[in-house]
């Protein structure tokens, strides 16, 4: 389960979009979106990014001020994979062995909220059973 608590006021306006993906060349698409972003923060990057995120199927919006519990798809694409916690977010292969699900979120719409403040923060909340884990690389 995934918490989303603001930061911001009630009268805030805008709206979060919160989706999840488990395919890989999904995955590398909105990382280097998101890449691309960061690297030139600006009206297209950001819109190239926000698009991919409102187009993924189990996409959900809600007010950026509502306090929201969201739930993580748990169908796994693999029984087992790499814990990889250097993984390179653009190459795909690595992405298929090393990533069961990624969550992708963006805000838009809001007002009355200065550049670089905080608007919220996700709270991550799981139970993970596992098994046959070794310090060898696949």
């Amino acid at each position: 389960m995934v918490r989303w608590e603001p930061t911001t006021s009630p009268t805030a306006g805008g709206r979060l979009f919160v989706g999840f993906t488990d395919n890989p060349e999904v995955m590398v698409a909105l990382y280097n979106a998101l890449e691309a972003y960061e690297i030139t923060p600006n009206s297209t990057t950001y819109g190239v990014y926000s698009n991919l995120v409102k187009g993924l199927c189990n996409m959900i919006s809600f007010p950026m001020w509502q306090e929201r519990d969201i739930p993580v798809p748990m169908r796994l694409r693999r029984k087992r994979f790499d814990c990889n916690q250097s993984a390179v977010v653009n190459d795909t292969n690595v992405m298929d062995r090393s990533s069961q699900v990624a969550m992708f979120a963006c805000a838009d719409g809001y007002s009355g909220i200065s550049v670089g403040s905080t608007i919220g923060s996700f709270w991550y909340h799981d139970v993970v059973d596992v098994e046959g884990l070794s310090g060898t690389a696949t």
